[in-house]
């Protein structure tokens, strides 16, 4: 009896460890830490100016709670944002940074926003922001091309996570 409990137990949660595992797994990278590094220590001013570029250029729903902000005030919080993701990235825990995204949001602990102001255009949006703003500063970071391939590759195994 007890064995049969325990094996219907393990075969309820082992599908959900599995896909768990396995997003941890597909989220482990060998060629974005490195840029996400890279852009860190050398171009994170840029990347941040690049990234508010592409977000007034989509004009997405979000971008309304961020209209009484100087543009200092909203460099100096994207720089935080920016650093934060960079970061996990450049030490391979993008799968950590995905899970402390939702647990913010979750919790309702978004600088400026009310999780409830996330309009659904506003997700995609940004992973697209990140992956332009990434695009643009890959050829300062390689000139190879099978590297690039590879980072490309990992940018949307991330974004499509």
């Amino acid at each position: 009896m007890v064995l049969f409990f325990l094996l219907s137990y393990i075969k309820e949660i082992s599908p959900v460890q599995t896909v768990i595992e396995k997003r941890k797994a597909d989220l482990q990278f060998t060629y974005l830490p490195l840029f996400a590094k890279f852009l860190l220590e050398h171009h994170l001013e840029e990347f941040v100016q690049e990234n508010l570029r592409l977000l007034r250029q989509m004009n997405l729903p979000l971008l309304k709670y961020f209209q009484g902000m100087t543009h200092e005030q909203l460099t100096a919080q994207s720089l935080t944002g920016i650093s934060d993701f960079l970061r996990f990235l450049a030490e391979n825990r993008a799968s950590d940074q995905i899970d402390h995204a939702r647990k913010r949001w979750l919790s309702n602990q978004l600088p400026v926003l009310n999780r409830d102001e996330v309009a659904a255009e506003d997700i995609p949006g940004v992973s697209y922001i990140r992956k332009q703003s990434f695009l643009k500063f890959l050829p300062l970071f390689t000139s190879d091309t099978q590297e690039m391939l590879g980072i490309i590759a990992e940018i949307d195994r991330y974004v499509l996570g």
